[in-house]
C-alpha cells in the first residue's frame, strides 16, 4: 500500500470511528430524554395521587377512620370464611366417616359419595386460599395506610412551606 492509500485509509477509519461516536452519543443523549420523560410522568403521577389523597381526606383521623372500617370489613370476611370452613370441614368428616363406615362392613363406596367428599375437598381448598388472601390483604392495607399517613403528612408540610415560601426539609 502506498502512503496515499495507506492516508486516505486513516481518514476513512477516523471518520467511521467519527460517526460511531456521534452515534453513541445521539443515542445516549435519547435515552437520557427518556428518562427524564418517565421522571416527568412519574412526578405528574405522584402530584395527582398526593391531590387525591388530599381530596379524600380533610384530616388525619379521617384518613385512620377509612383505614378502621377497611381493617374491619376484612375481619369480618375472615370470621365468615373460618366459620363457613368449620361447616365444611363438618361435613366432610361426615362424609368420610360414612365412607369408612360402608367399607367397614364390606360395601363399596358409591360414586356420588366419592363425588361429595371431593367436592368438599375442592371447597375447603377454595375456603383456603381465600382465607389466606384475606389474612394477606390486611397486612397490605395496613402497609398502604402507614404509605399513605406518611404521604398525607409530607404533602401537609410541602403545601404549608409553600405557603410561608420556604423549602420543606
Amino acid at each position: 500500500m502506498d502512503r496515499r492509500s495507506r492516508a486516505s485509509s486513516l481518514r476513512q477509519r477516523t471518520a467511521a470511528r467519527g460517526r460511531k461516536a456521534g452515534q453513541a452519543q445521539a443515542t445516549q443523549q435519547a435515552q437520557q430524554k427518556k428518562i427524564e420523560a418517565a421522571k416527568q410522568r412519574a412526578e405528574e403521577k405522584q402530584a395527582i395521587e398526593d391531590q387525591r389523597l388530599i381530596d379524600s381526606y380533610a384530616s388525619e383521623d379521617d384518613l385512620l377512620r377509612a383505614y378502621e372500617q377497611n381493617i374491619e370489613l376484612i375481619e369480618q370476611q375472615v370470621v365468615t370464611t373460618k366459620a363457613d370452613l368449620a361447616n365444611r370441614q363438618t361435613s366432610l368428616d361426615k362424609l368420610v366417616a360414612r365412607a369408612a363406615d360402608m367399607e367397614r362392613t364390606g360395601k363399596p363406596v358409591n360414586d356420588q359419595l366419592k363425588q361429595m367428599i371431593s367436592s368438599e375437598r375442592v371447597q375447603i381448598g377454595r375456603q383456603q386460599e381465600y382465607l389466606n388472601s384475606k389474612l394477606k390483604s390486611k397486612v397490605v392495607a395496613k402497609t398502604q395506610f402507614d404509605l399513605n399517613v406518611k404521604r398525607y403528612r409530607d404533602v401537609l408540610k410541602r403545601d404549608a412551606a409553600r405557603q410561608a415560601g420556604t423549602t420543606p426539609k
